[in-house]
């Protein structure tokens, strides 16, 4: 251990400048190259903005973490993945260069053994993958939610900052939610903004944040909040979800159960539960009310569930008419690759482009509904391509964080305290529901916001457990 903490203190406090040139050069030429693979107006662009940026963000974490923060809702995808997951390493080289050395206390967190199990079947998956080396390029998508995990729990110190990063989460959304819905009604198109698709379950999440808050807080703040969530609800009916819409009612109907069973906890009563359970029902009916008599349009897709008729499917192009029998090809295909390769899988993240050697329908349905498609649900995605073993850590992993999440609640003394470990117990909750519907926490935007969930989870576990010693 010494050995290691010895050598993670190589970059000492004596050379900042000649190592921040080294660095700076360094990931330059990494940007260069990256740069060199697009058009010449945008190397143009890239070479004007990128490289200052690089060589600026990494002599300053504060700079880094604003754009991880915006990353998140910028919808870019570069070169197989998207972009935002290359940011966590960039925030890792800031903090190693501000502190001399890295943290080792990750080596300590309970959390460690699960992720090292996980990705060790990560690894062991390659064995069956048909593209290794893109596999193991697309592992960047685990390795990125794994330091961001790092990251958050090593530098986030106070209370004050978990707030300061959930009220930015809920500004960026209010932000993509007023260009949607002014997108919408210009164009009378599905839009997600500048987000993109994963804009449904950020939408999703800072409603449930948004009633927690309401919960948490006295009266006098209700409306503070009250008027953002409606404003971000509205915004969530404009794209049209389904998925979204009923991950969030689920979700809501268990923090509801929670609040009325450990009303103790909190600065209310039973009665007081009740009365604002049933008025916020009531408005938010309402408002869904007042928007399907102005735009019935906008409900046009919730109707499919209720028109499912397999009688209706005469041809292969009416799979058009319904995304419900569509992503049943899907994932018949992925219980296919299941079948080939049950305990190690078919190599983690490549089902998009490995799906076509498990494929049993005619050309026209898989090109259509399969080729290049994540399964579309995690718990399948993680057991087709990580095999049963693969499937086994992650729910381990699932369960050492929804545990920790569940156990800062009680830990938690002062209401600011209850409300941010209330707010991310439940955005667990709304997570791990969600996986059963979407695999977008897997990559991407969504991954690296679920790594800085999980590392808030256990950078406040830490100042509760602090916090409970020195009383």
């Amino acid at each position: 251990m010494s050995s290691l903490v010895g050598s993670l203190e190589f970059f000492n406090k004596k050379n900042a400048l000649i190592k921040l040139i080294l660095m700076s050069l360094l990931l330059s030429a990494v940007a260069v190259f990256l740069i060199s693979q697009v058009g010449t107006l945008y190397k143009i662009i890239a070479f004007l903005v990128v490289i200052p940026v690089v060589i600026f963000s990494i002599s300053n974490k504060n700079f880094v973490l604003v754009i991880l923060l915006g990353g998140l809702f910028y919808n870019a995808y570069y070169l197989n993945v998207y972009v935002v997951i290359f940011i966590p390493f960039l925030l890792l080289v800031a903090i190693l260069l501000e502190n001399g050395k890295l943290n080792t206390h990750i080596l300590e967190s309970i959390l460690f053994k699960p992720l090292l199990l996980y990705f060790f079947a990560i690894l062991l998956s390659l064995i069956n993958g048909s593209n290794i080396l893109l596999s193991a390029y697309l592992t960047l998508n685990f390795i990125s939610f794994a330091v961001i995990i790092y990251v958050f729990e090593d530098i986030v110190k106070k209370q004050k900052q978990i707030d300061l990063y959930i009220n930015a989460f809920i500004g960026f959304t209010i932000i993509n939610g007023i260009y949607v819905i002014i997108t919408a009604l210009l164009t009378n198109y599905r839009v997600f903004g500048f987000t993109g698709i994963v804009f449904v379950d950020y939408a999703a999440l800072a409603i449930l944040i948004l009633i927690v808050k309401i919960i948490s807080n006295k009266r006098t703040k209700t409306f503070l909040y009250f008027g953002p969530m409606l404003f971000i609800f509205v915004a969530l009916i404009f794209t049209q979800s389904r998925g979204a819409l009923a991950t969030l009612f689920g979700t809501l109907v268990l923090l509801y159960l929670f609040v009325l069973m450990k009303s103790e906890y909190f600065s209310f009563s039973k009665k007081r539960t009740l009365i604002y359970g049933l008025s916020s029902f009531l408005i938010i009916l309402s408002v869904v009310v007042i928007i399907f008599l102005t735009k019935p349009e906008l409900f046009s897709r919730y109707s499919q569930f209720s028109n499912l008729d397999v009688s209706t499917i005469k041809h292969e192009t009416d799979f058009t008419e319904s995304s419900i029998f569509s992503r049943l090809l899907l994932w018949s295909t992925s219980l296919r690759a299941f079948e080939a390769h049950p305990i190690i899988g078919i190599g983690a993240f490549s089902f998009p482009f490995a799906s076509v050697h498990y494929n049993f329908l005619s050309p026209y349905l898989y090109t259509n509904f399969v080729k290049g498609l994540s399964p579309h649900v995690t718990f399948l995605a993680v057991l087709v391509e990580t095999g049963i073993i693969g499937f086994m850590f992650f729910v381990f992993l699932l369960h050492r964080i929804y545990k920790a999440a569940k156990e800062n609640f009680y830990l938690s003394k002062s209401s600011l305290d209850k409300e941010h470990s209330l707010i991310l117990y439940f955005v667990s909750i709304y997570i791990v529901i969600s996986m059963f519907i979407s695999d977008a926490w897997l990559w991407g935007q969504c991954g690296i916001l679920w790594g800085i969930v999980v590392g808030l989870i256990f950078a406040q576990k830490k100042m509760l457990k602090n916090a409970e010693t020195k009383t």
